[in-house]
């Protein structure tokens, strides 16, 4: 697992645990009871605590990944019918959105019948269009929608733990509910979701305008990154 998914996989879990945390912090019952486990002489019960608290927190992480796929997949092409540019009502995906135009170039690129052509298959060629061709010919360009992409998972499964730590710590836990706890969270709840809207729409307009790049790219930007792989290649050569 690379750096960045290791980051997706770690950052929603670790702000569930953080809420829970906070929240507990500020009820004395739940607070009194975190200060008797640290001081505890018996380090099998403060083991046996950071476990099952471990084991929460991971199966706690699936599930709002999996919640977050499925919100994501049902409700994000009807938020693009209601409130999205014209041009992308009728995408069908949440991982890509692409206007006409965009996916007949894609469709046009991989040399396929236009009658074949249906949203049904936008994602499909996205995926093929982003890893087929723009890894290898815009690497640094590629990678950074990555990044993007990154943002906005991070930023959608980061709103979903915060809100589901609520519950948890309310009926699970049994965390008394205070403004202390719910206000901090419920104002960096309301910072995500502008964050993942900026950051789908930056990854969504990069392959858009990509698509528009002329096939194959220019030979100076071919030239340039086979220098640049070579050059990075004969530089380890002479480490080794």
């Amino acid at each position: 697992m690379d750096e960045d998914r290791k980051i997706r996989f770690l950052v929603a879990r670790t702000l569930f645990a953080a809420s829970l945390l906070l929240g507990a912090w500020f009820d004395p019952a739940a607070r009194s009871f975190m200060e008797r486990i640290t001081s505890s002489d018996s380090s099998s019960k403060m083991i046996g605590v950071i476990a099952g608290g471990g084991v929460v927190v991971f199966a706690a992480g699936y599930v709002v990944g999996t919640w977050n796929y499925f919100i994501l997949r049902v409700c994000w092409p009807w938020l693009l019918r209601l409130y999205g540019p014209k041009s992308l009502r009728e995408c069908q995906f949440h991982e890509v959105a692409l206007s006409e135009a965009a996916f007949a170039k894609i469709w046009e690129t991989f040399g396929l019948d236009e009658k074949d052509r249906k949203r049904g298959h936008e994602l499909v060629a996205a995926v093929a269009y982003g890893h087929g061709i723009l890894s290898k010919q815009y690497e640094g360009i590629h990678r950074w929608m990555f990044r993007r992409w990154n943002a906005f998972v991070i930023a959608t499964t980061s709103f979903w733990s915060l809100i589901f730590s609520f519950p948890f710590g309310l009926w699970v836990v049994g965390i008394r509910w205070t403004y202390a706890w719910a206000v901090p969270v419920a104002l960096f709840v309301g910072v995500l979701v502008p964050v993942m809207v900026w950051a789908w729409r930056d990854a969504m307009n990069m392959t858009e305008f990509m698509t528009k790049a002329k096939w194959p790219p220019p030979a100076s930007t071919t030239s340039s990154a086979a220098a640049a792989g070579h050059n990075k290649k004969s530089e380890n050569d002479d480490e080794s």
